[in-house]
């Protein structure tokens, strides 16, 4: 492996997803399944080469006869998706309510795991924190348990181990209010079948887009939504916004992994309530990344998104406050900007940075279908409806998408949102 990482040539994250892939052949034990070359992909694997003296001798035949992989193709698999909570943190502890967080970390990990059509089962942590010595921060920190023990109860997983260290001046807040400065993050690890893995590979256009509704920010764009809040309410908006407002930035997400997991036929042996084409978990970089990009583009496919879910009432605030001046320029350096004018959001960045009123696009071959699995959704307590179709990209066109915007003053609108870095 050449280790060396010259940064005028490869991003950080793109070394580390090298680095990640050149680790695969360590093993002869393992054999990893994956065909992206992202840091971040969630990824299966399997066992291989272990000791056939283990097996029962009707697997060993067969093993023995027709080798790993061939074992492997018909059995399960595991896969893992680790993810945190980043700086939502500064919400909690502006608010002081701690059991709502594992919701956010819970959304993001297994609702990946789910999206990739696999069943999240087994949940390891990690938390490190400031420090856990008053009464108040002790209480803090039972309070996140509680909430993720909750999360467990009411999607089918177990937490099976976890790690916590106390980091004294290596965590810290721009709050000096801050009760309890943490992070948390931790993966959620599943299984997987052959026969329930869909990559997408057959979506086409004329393909029907279902989402699936989110009325909050769920744990993404966060640092874009604290700098909002720091234009409207100044540098100690963490003690002067209005806590409605604050309740609403980090309200408790949807998560979708249970009722992913049994209208995919997880819970029925197998028996698919509807046949999906693909799920596109609206995450980091929102539709234009996990949707346009990592889904549409690479097919040489397009979208028109014609009747998404109104864009929630705090995000449409957070457009709004974007376009107001720091107090200072050191306020606004705290959030990453080198000047104090205020920076107007584009329709484009909007659907790349906030999944806008819907988590997930699942794409489906016929109206009937469409019309079944929004049914199935309703009848799970999710929130669904038909967004759209995927369309053909002409020759002399950039795969994109085509976004009617249900926002206030951009009603009507289509929006043009294109692949890559445009």
């Amino acid at each position: 492996m050449n280790s060396f990482y010259d940064a005028s040539k490869e991003d950080a994250s793109a070394f580390a997803g090298r680095v990640c892939r050149e680790s695969w052949n360590n093993s002869r034990f393992v054999q990893v399944n994956s065909d992206s070359e992202h840091f971040r992909s969630k990824r299966r694997w399997t066992y291989q080469n272990l000791p056939l003296s283990l097996y029962p001798d009707d697997i060993r035949a067969i093993i023995q006869k027709h080798g790993w992989a061939y074992f492997w193709k018909s059995a399960y698999s595991q896969t893992g998706g680790p993810d945190g909570i980043g700086t939502a943190v500064e919400f909690a502890n502006v608010l002081q309510e701690y059991r709502t967080m594992a919701f956010n970390l819970i959304a993001m990990s297994a609702d990946d795991v789910a999206a990739g059509w696999d069943l999240p089962l087994v949940y390891t942590d990690v938390i490190d924190y400031k420090q856990l010595k008053s009464k108040k921060q002790k209480t803090a920190y039972a309070h996140l348990f509680e909430g993720l023990g909750k999360a467990a109860r009411e999607n089918d997983f177990i937490i099976l181990t976890g790690e916590s260290a106390g980091l004294s001046h290596c965590v810290s807040s721009s709050n000096p209010d801050a009760l309890f400065p943490f992070n948390w993050s931790g993966t959620m690890n599943g299984v997987s079948h052959p026969s329930l893995q869909i990559n997408g590979e057959n979506i086409a256009a004329g393909d029907y887009i279902i989402a699936l509704e989110q009325p909050w920010f769920a744990t993404n764009g966060i640092s874009k939504v604290r700098e909002a809040f720091a234009r409207k309410y100044g540098p100690m908006w963490f003690r002067d916004a209005p806590r409605e407002e604050v309740e609403q930035a980090m309200a408790a997400p949807i998560i979708y992994a249970r009722a992913l997991s049994e209208v995919n036929g997880w819970y029925s042996d197998w028996e698919k309530r509807v046949e999906m084409g693909s799920i596109s978990h609206l995450s980091g970089g929102s539709m234009k990344s996990k949707f346009l990009d990592d889904l549409l583009a690479p097919r040489g496919l397009s979208a028109r998104l014609n009747n998404l879910f109104v864009i929630p009432e705090i995000t449409r605030k957070a457009v709004e406050w974007l376009t107001l001046h720091f107090d200072s320029l050191e306020t606004a350096q705290i959030y990453g900007q080198d000047k104090r004018d205020g920076t107007p959001m584009s329709m484009q960045e909007l659907f790349t940075t906030w999944c806008c009123g819907q988590r997930m696009f699942i794409t489906v071959k016929t109206e009937k279908e469409a019309h079944r699995l929004v049914a199935e959704f309703s009848r799970l307590k999710i929130g669904s409806q038909l967004a759209g179709e995927i369309i053909t990209t002409s020759k002399s066109d950039t795969p994109h998408l085509e976004v009617t915007a249900r926002f206030e003053w951009w009603k009507g609108k289509v929006v043009r949102v294109e692949s890559g870095n445009n």
